[in-house]
């Protein structure tokens, strides 16, 4: 498989993941995912169906109607699909973050886990699961690669202020194979954890954290 395949089969996986959990409003050249139920927010992003010019007016369009439904004005999109859309974005007053698009084709060693440490997948009914999602919260709490002060009490804290809504919604994709969700565990609990989400042959990792201490 080439770039340009790649590509575009990561392209059309950015589309379809908001779709499991999300209404599509075509806004232009644009689609915004305005969410259904509990859970995070998505973005908007270019269209894969019709691929048109775009512009600042166009932005500013979906800007208005995220800030109609409430909802953060977020945009994504992949450079090499959507290559006027920076452009547009800086002319419309958003902030651009550049970011690599990084792809894994094979794992080629596994690491050790340490001492007293134990590693898992987390199943729908595991009873720490508001433990497990809230260590990455933490983590991007705290950015930075630095050993920090943030450990197991905020991620306690965090934990207990959790949206019911939200982990009865995680436990759904864990129980329909949507996402999987690992953790790393010590003596007293979920240390660190990372997932991945499903969608059109493609997972992609997100999430991955560990507590700053």
């Amino acid at each position: 498989m080439n770039d340009y395949e790649v590509i575009e089969r990561i392209d059309a996986f950015c589309d379809a993941v908001p779709r499991q959990r999300a209404r599509a409003e075509m806004i232009g050249p644009l689609v915004l995912f305005v969410p259904v139920g509990p859970g995070w927010p998505y973005y908007a992003r270019a269209r894969v169906d019709e691929r048109l010019p775009i512009g600042a007016a166009d932005m500013r369009s979906v800007r208005a109607r995220q800030r109609e439904l409430l909802i953060p004005e977020s945009f994504e999109w992949i450079g090499q699909t959507a290559p006027e859309m920076a452009a547009a974005a800086l002319e419309a007053g958003l902030r651009v973050h550049a970011h690599p698009l990084l792809v894994l084709d094979a794992l080629t060693a596994v690491p050790e886990v340490p001492p007293r440490v134990s590693v898992r997948l987390v199943a729908p009914s595991d009873p720490e699961l508001d433990l497990v999602w809230a260590v990455p919260g933490v983590a991007f709490a705290h950015p930075g690669t630095e050993i920090g002060e943030a450990g197991v009490t905020e991620r306690d804290k965090l934990a207990a202020g959790h949206d019911g809504g939200t982990i009865e919604m995680l436990r759904d994709r864990l129980r329909s194979g949507r996402s999987v969700l690992a953790t790393a565990s010590g003596p007293n609990g979920p240390l660190a954890a990372g997932s991945y989400q499903l969608a059109t042959g493609i997972a992609e990792i997100t999430g991955v954290g560990v507590l700053p201490a």
